[in-house]
């Protein structure tokens, strides 16, 4: 059966996450607005696709042929040395796990590069993999985040707040196993105290990003009767426009975002949502399910987002 699935475009700037979802006849809204907020005691890991995908796909760069022709640029690379210095300096040891995963003949493999600092980043090219994977199995993965964090933990350094940035193509071919490791184990130790508040942003890159795959996957991914924010969450590489976007997911929600008072109004100029001084970090708001478009009034500043409506057929893992 096909699925509506919701898309906000790319987002404005001064917003890093936005979610929407239709329920009792109405879109019900949550935005995360772009701050630079600190996490305390994050603990940061990337995992690089490493399956035959993504270096058909050329996302790893070409070289390139006679007089240069089909040369591509390696979009890995120039994405990691953007996120790795931003993120070093918010994890608590500066420095961040990097991986590649979906390595070897059955795409389980991992095939780890030790801990980046921005210091040492300069001399590193991420080019793929030493053997591309045949298939494209995340929960390895993620087993393997799991287990970082626990020996970082075990060490006797405290993590109160895990993130795994997963840069992918977006094809999975083990989606429903990581759905049911996260709701049969992550997020039960997480609600338990036995695990760090923990997310996972998946960033798809390349013009063969599968995002309604992607975006399928991180709905389901989380449990509905979870208490915190969502564990897996998604974004294009192409349409990450702040930084803070990685890591969005980690801020408390009642983070105040500015003050000055804000409201929302949808479509047709009525208000749907008014803050009468701070604003938080992440604000929820109902628009009618017809709506195309929201916008933001925040003094004299005007900033209207763009909601897109596609159908996508369900994905199996």
């Amino acid at each position: 059966m096909p699925l509506e699935v919701r898309k906000f475009g790319a987002l404005n700037e001064v917003f890093s996450d936005i979610h929407g979802e239709e329920e009792n006849g109405q879109l019900n809204v949550e935005v995360t607005f772009a701050i630079d907020a600190t996490v305390e005691n994050l603990a940061v890991a990337f995992y690089m696709d490493g399956s035959g995908s993504m270096e058909s796909s050329g996302v790893y760069g070409r070289k390139g042929g006679l007089f240069g022709l089909g040369k591509q640029k390696n979009l890995v690379d120039e994405a990691m040395k953007v996120s790795i210095p931003y993120l070093a300096q918010k994890d608590a040891n500066g420095s961040c796990r990097v991986a590649y995963w979906a390595c070897g003949p059955q795409g389980d493999q991992i095939e780890p590069l030790g801990e980046v600092t921005e210091a040492t980043l300069s001399g590193l090219m991420f080019a793929g993999p030493k053997e591309d994977g045949g298939n494209t199995l995340l929960l390895p993965a993620v087993r393997d985040f799991v287990q970082y964090i626990k020996g970082l933990i075990q060490k006797g350094e405290r993590v109160d707040a895990a993130l795994g940035v997963i840069v992918t193509d977006g094809h999975f071919h083990d989606s429903e196993d990581v759905i049911e490791y996260t709701h049969d184990f992550l997020a039960k130790a997480i609600v338990e105290g036995k695990f760090p508040k923990t997310v996972f942003t998946v960033v798809g890159i390349g013009n063969g990003v599968n995002a309604e795959m992607m975006e399928e996957f991180s709905h389901e991914a989380t449990p509905a009767d979870f208490p915190g924010r969502e564990i897996w969450c998604y974004a294009l590489a192409s349409e990450i426009t702040a930084l803070p976007q990685l890591v969005a997911h980690l801020v408390d929600a009642n983070t105040p975002a500015f003050h000055g008072g804000a409201r929302i109004e949808d479509e047709q100029g009525r208000t749907v949502k008014t803050f009468e001084d701070m604003v938080p970090t992440v604000i929820a708001f109902p628009l009618p399910t017809s709506s195309r478009s929201f916008t933001l009034v925040a003094g004299d500043k005007r900033i209207t987002q763009r909601i897109e409506v596609v159908e996508a057929e369900h994905h199996e893992g």
